[in-house]
């Protein structure tokens, strides 16, 4: 009997036990790593968003410094002109002030007969008045 099984072509063919996967169980488990494949990519693409927003927060936070940063600036330089305009505006009071004290000077000189001062000394004390007044007025700063 146990040469008739041997010669038996089918006992050749299912002699040694063969697991053989299902097809159920071929498509359960490329399902599965379809469902694996597609929550890796929800993955990278959520870690892509999150990256992509805090770049656009970041961009947004950098240009927010640099445009407090240029009003800093504007202020500054609004504050330079503002301090040279009135230092102008002082030695330009200062010298007006000191020709008009200096000829209504010379004029009751002349009527009162004292002594009078020529228009070169007027102009050179005018000019020694202002730049007093601006080193003064630099000196405040």
């Amino acid at each position: 009997m146990q040469k008739l099984i041997i010669r038996d072509e089918f006992d050749f063919k299912y002699r040694e036990p063969v697991d053989r996967e299902s097809a159920f169980e071929i498509l359960q488990r490329a399902t599965e790593e379809l469902e694996l494949q597609q929550a890796k990519e929800a993955e990278e693409e959520a870690e892509e968003k999150l990256r992509l927003k805090e770049e656009k927060a970041a961009e947004k936070a950098r240009l927010k410094e640099e445009a407090a940063l240029e009003r800093k600036r504007q202020k500054e330089a609004e504050r330079e002109q503002r301090q040279r305009t009135e230092t102008i505006e002082r030695a330009a009071n200062s010298a007006a002030s000191s020709v008009a004290r200096s000829l209504s000077t010379n004029m009751v000189n002349s009527v009162l007969g004292g002594r009078k001062s020529s228009g070169s000394t007027i102009a050179k004390r005018a000019a020694t008045n202002a730049l007093s007044s601006v080193m003064r007025s630099g000196s405040r700063s």
